[in-house]
C-alpha cells in the first residue's frame, strides 16, 4: 500500500494548514482510493504555529485571555499550555495578539498599531505557573513596508547621505584631533568655544553646497534607476 505524507503550510486569509493538508488528501483519496494519507500540520512562525507544536501531545489546555490589540483595542487572545519534564511550557503566537488578519488593510501602519498585548499575553502565562515559553514571531503587525510615497523616501534618503557624511568625518575628526594645535589653530581663527559651534563653522558653507549636490544628483540617478528598472 503506498503511503503519502502531506504537510503543508497555511493559506494566509482562507485555510489554516489541516484545512489545506485534508483537502489535498481528499484529492489524493478521489485517485487513489487505497493509499493511505497522513495529514500533518507545518507553520512557519506566524499563523498555525500552535496547533503544528502541540498536535498529537497530552496534556494541553488552551487558554483565553484578554489583551489589548494591535490597534488598540480589547481583544481575546488564545494560546496553549501544556506539561512537560522540565515545568509548564506555554506556546504562543505573536499574530493571536498583534496578526495582520487583526488589521484591516487600509489600517496597516506600523506607525500607528502595537504589539502591547504580546507582553500580556506573556504575563497571563506567567499567572498560570509557566516557567518556559515558545513563541511564534511571524504574521505580526510590526515594522513593515509602509506605504510612503516615493518621491519622499528618496528624497529623505540622499538628504541623509551628506549629513551622515559630515557627521563622521566630523565626528572622528573632533573625538581624535580636537585638542591638537593645529585644529585649535582652526578653532581660534574661527572664534568659536566649543566643538558643536567649530563643527558648524567649519563646515559651513561647504556642508550646505553638499546637501544640495547630494539631493540633486541623488534624485536624479534615482529616478534614473527606478525608469531603469521598471519599479512602482
Amino acid at each position: 500500500m503506498k503511503k503519502i505524507l502531506v504537510a503543508v503550510d497555511s493559506f494566509k486569509g482562507s485555510m489554516t494548514s489541516l484545512e489545506a493538508g485534508n483537502a489535498i488528501k481528499k484529492g489524493i483519496k478521489s485517485i487513489l482510493p487505497d493509499t493511505e494519507v497522513r495529514v500533518r500540520p507545518v507553520a512557519d512562525g506566524g499563523e498555525g504555529t500552535t496547533d503544528a507544536l502541540i498536535y498529537g501531545r497530552d496534556g494541553v489546555s488552551r487558554e483565553r485571555c484578554y489583551v489589548t490589540g494591535p490597534l488598540g483595542d480589547r481583544i481575546t487572545a488564545e494560546y496553549t499550555i501544556y506539561n512537560a519534564a522540565d515545568g509548564r511550557t506555554a506556546v504562543m503566537e505573536m499574530a493571536a495578539a498583534a496578526g495582520l488578519p487583526l488589521v484591516p488593510e487600509n489600517r496597516r501602519d506600523p506607525m500607528h498599531t502595537t504589539t502591547y498585548g504580546v507582553g500580556e499575553m506573556i504575563n497571563d502565562a506567567v499567572s498560570k505557573g509557566c516557567e518556559r515559553f515558545i513563541i511564534g514571531i511571524g504574521g505580526y503587525q510590526g515594522l513593515r513596508k509602509t506605504k510612503i510615497p516615493y518621491t519622499a523616501s528618496i528624497t529623505v534618503a540622499n538628504l541623509c547621505c551628506p549629513l551622515l557624511n559630515t557627521t563622521l568625518f566630523m565626528g572622528m575628526l573632533v573625538i581624535g584631533f580636537y585638542q591638537t594645535e593645529y585644529i585649535q589653530s582652526f578653532v581660534q581663527t574661527l572664534g568659536v568655544s566649543n566643538p558643536f559651534w567649530f563643527v558648524l563653522a567649519f563646515v559651513g558653507i561647504n556642508g550646505l553646497v553638499e546637501a544640495v549636490v547630494c539631493f540633486v544628483v541623488g534624485t536624479a540617478i534615482s529616478a534614473a534607476l527606478k525608469k531603469a528598472l521598471k519599479y512602482n
